[in-house]
């Protein structure tokens, strides 16, 4: 059974661990998120730790999926931005463990973080992917628009360039 939640500011301390071994899993399994090989599992926990003060602000909110109590995938809604952006928002490190893909998780986890940016207000959603990727066309099949294409904007893990796909969802308010 898969359990999606918001993680609290101190379930979200406390599973800074877990979700770089989720971070690291991704990386080594080729996602291009940030981050280049050689990529030892301290510096995605690393990454992780360095999030605790914006969520304890309030800025980012975690969302997590899990499977008999480990976390196998996550996605960020930063709702954190200057005050003439409040009706948007952004979605971040949308992972899943490669042991976990094709089991609809990553759906699941934006449409939660869908439903948490239409309740505070939000009317419009971005993100950046990797073009041609299949988060790409997970994307588009939630309803999703490509804004643009920057060339050569992201290495991948080896550190060649590839164009990234900026998108963007319009969310429509609660009846």
């Amino acid at each position: 059974m898969t359990e999606i939640v918001l993680l609290t500011p101190d379930a979200f301390e406390a599973a800074v661990g877990e979700l770089g071994e989720v971070l690291h899993a991704a990386v080594h399994a080729g996602a291009s998120v940030g981050f280049l090989l050689p990529c030892p599992l301290e510096e995605t926990v690393a990454f992780w730790r360095n999030q605790i003060p914006a969520v304890r602000a309030g800025d980012k909110h975690v969302f997590v999926a899990r499977q008999g109590g480990r976390i196998v995938a996550t996605t960020t809604l930063i709702t954190g931005g200057p005050p003439n952006g409040r009706w948007r928002a952004e979605i971040a490190k949308v992972l899943t463990h490669p042991a976990a893909r094709k089991q609809g998780l990553a759906s699941r986890l934006m449409q939660r973080a869908e439903a948490m940016a239409r309740a505070d207000g939000r009317r419009v959603l971005v993100l950046d992917t990797w073009t041609g990727s299949d988060a790409e066309r997970l994307y588009q099949a939630l309803g999703w628009q490509v804004a643009g294409v920057i060339p050569l904007y992201a290495a991948d893990i080896h550190g060649t360039l590839h164009p990234t796909t900026y998108m963007f969802k319009e969310v429509p308010a609660d009846a």
